[in-house]
C-alpha cells in the first residue's frame, strides 16, 4: 500500500495544518541550496545519516547525539532554547528544525530572515516516521535511489512491527514510560506525548491517563502495577547502574521488574521517532513476546 501523500495527511488531520505557521505540506519541496545544513532536532540528525546524506552537516543541537560521530559537530544549543546569533554565525544555506524547536522569538526572528527555515513535520506513529523521512529526502533532493532504499527498509519494518501488533490476542499490555527521576517520582509518559505514541507502536496500553510528562510516585506505579516498563539511559544515569536503579527508587517490587520485562533504552531512539525508532519498537515487542523463565524471575533479570 502506497504512503498517503503529506498534503492528505494534512486533510486527514494526521498532520497539524500549520507549523509556526507555514502550511506542513510546503516544508518538503527541495531546497536550492544543502551545502550547509544546520539541524535542531536529533531525529532529524539521525535521518540525516539514514539517508547518506551527512557530509552537508555543519552544525547539529544538543538532542542530536546519534551516531556518535557527529559530537565532532558544533554545537547550537538545546533544541527548545536557539539563539538566533549563534545559528547565523555558521552561515548556513538551510536550517531545519523539529517542531518543538525555540524559543517562540528565536523562531520569529529566523523567519524574518532570509534563511531557507523547514520545520519538518512529525506524528507519534509509524506512519509518521516515514514520512518525515520521505519529507527530508525531498528537501535535501536525495538520489531516487537512496529514497526507494530508504522507504523499502522503513516500509519493512513496518510490516513486521503491523504483524506482530496483529499476534496479540485478548486484554492488551499495560506499559509506562519513564524519562528520568525528579527526587523521589518519576516523570512518566502521559497521552499525547511521544512515549504514549510508542506505547501505540507496541499495541499497549499507556498505564498513565493523566497528559503529558508527569510526575508520578513509585508507589503510585506499583498501583498501576504495568505488565512491562521502559527507561531510558537518562533515568538510569544517577544511579550508577541498572540494578542500583530498581533496588533504589522500589521499581524492583514491579511485577514488571519480576518478569525481566523492564526495558533500558537511549531516550531519543524510541522517543525521536527517527528511523531507529521502528527497530526499537520490533525488539520490544520480540522482549514481551519472549517467556522467561522462574529462575530468571527469581534472579529479576532485566532487559539491559
Amino acid at each position: 500500500m502506497r504512503t498517503l501523500s503529506l498534503s492528505l495527511m494534512v486533510v486527514a488531520g494526521m498532520l497539524p495544518q500549520t507549523l509556526w505557521g507555514i502550511p506542513a505540506e510546503a516544508m518538503c519541496y527541495k531546497a536550492k541550496d544543502k551545502s550547509r545544513v544546520v539541524v535542531a532536532g536529533g531525529s532529524l540528525t539521525e535521518t540525516i545519516f539514514f539517508l547518506r546524506e551527512e557530509k552537508v552537516l555543519v552544525a547539529v543541537d544538543l538532542t542530536s547525539a546519534y551516531p556518535s560521530t557527529v559530537a565532532k559537530l558544533p554545537s547550537i544549543g538545546y533544541v527548545r532554547n536557539l539563539s538566533t546569533e549563534g545559528v547565523l554565525s555558521l552561515n548556513p544555506s538551510l536550517f531545519l528544525a523539529e517542531p518543538s524547536v525555540g524559543p517562540i522569538t528565536f523562531v520569529s526572528q529566523i523567519k524574518k530572515t532570509s534563511l531557507d527555515f523547514r520545520v519538518i513535520p512529525e506524528q507519534y506513529t509509524a506512519l509518521g516516521i516515514l514520512e518525515k523521512v520521505m519529507c527530508m529526502a525531498s528537501v535535501l533532493g536525495v538520489s531516487a535511489k537512496t529514497k526507494t532504499q530508504a522507504e523499502e527498509v522503513l516500509r519493512e519494518k513496518i510490516k513486521l512491527l503491523t504483524r506482530n501488533q496483529k499476534k496479540i490476542t485478548g486484554k492488551k499490555k499495560i506499559g509506562l514510560i519513564v524519562l528520568m527521576m525528579r527526587g523521589a517520582s518519576a516523570i512518566a509518559a502521559g497521552v499525547g506525548t511521544a512515549g504514549d505514541g510508542f506505547l501505540k507502536m507496541l499495541a499497549a496500553e499507556n498505564g498513565l491517563s493523566s497528559r503529558g510528562w508527569k510526575p508520578i510516585g513509585i508507589e503510585a506505579i506499583l498501583n498501576i502495577n504495568p505488565d512491562f516498563l521502559i527507561a531510558t539511559k537518562r533515568a538510569v544515569k544517577p544511579f550508577g547502574n541498572k540494578q542500583n536503579f530498581l533496588s533504589k527508587t522500589g521499581l524492583a517490587m514491579a511485577k514488571a521488574s519480576q518478569n525481566g520485562k523492564i526495558f533500558f533504552k537511549d531516550g531519543m531512539s524510541f522517543l525521536g521517532f527517527g528511523p531507529r525508532t521502528l527497530s526499537v519498537a520490533i525488539e520490544i515487542q520480540n522482549g514481551l513476546n519472549n517467556k522467561i523463565s522462574e529462575k530468571a524471575k527469581r534472579d529479576r533479570k532485566v532487559n539491559f
